[in-house]
């Protein structure tokens, strides 16, 4: 299991703007926005004696269910779309409207999972 400094963790002011450090005085960051640092300290000091491989086991349940989510939500759309899409046989334009919507709803979701995946952490 790999060890991180021993919570509470504190916040402290100094010229570069805030910092954190143990409450042994080890220094953890300096140079940091009030409201960052404050966000830091409640965060670490909640989560005080949760396991870190814990924490990585919860991350990735909660981003499995979030993709499941959006997988199924997209799924019913084009089955939706393709739906619409018989009662357009023998109609190009309709067809080609719902052709239009369904490329047009997985680009969509393509791009927030691209976006999710810059955000998310590497676990």
């Amino acid at each position: 299991m790999s060890m991180h400094i021993e919570e509470p963790w504190k916040k402290f002011r100094d010229a570069s703007g805030c910092g954190l450090s143990s409450i042994n005085g080890d220094l953890i960051a300096e140079g940091l926005a009030e409201v960052d640092a404050d966000r830091i300290v409640v965060c670490v000091n909640s989560l005080a004696g949760v396991p870190n491989e814990l924490l990585q086991t919860i991350r990735q349940a909660d981003l499995l269910a979030e993709v499941t989510a959006q997988r199924d939500e997209l799924l019913n759309y084009i089955f939706k779309c393709l739906q619409e899409a018989n009662y357009c046989v023998g109609n190009e334009e309709g067809l080609s409207i719902q052709l239009c919507k369904i490329r047009s709803i997985a680009a969509e979701a393509i791009a927030k999972c691209e976006v999710k995946n810059e955000k998310s952490p590497t676990l």
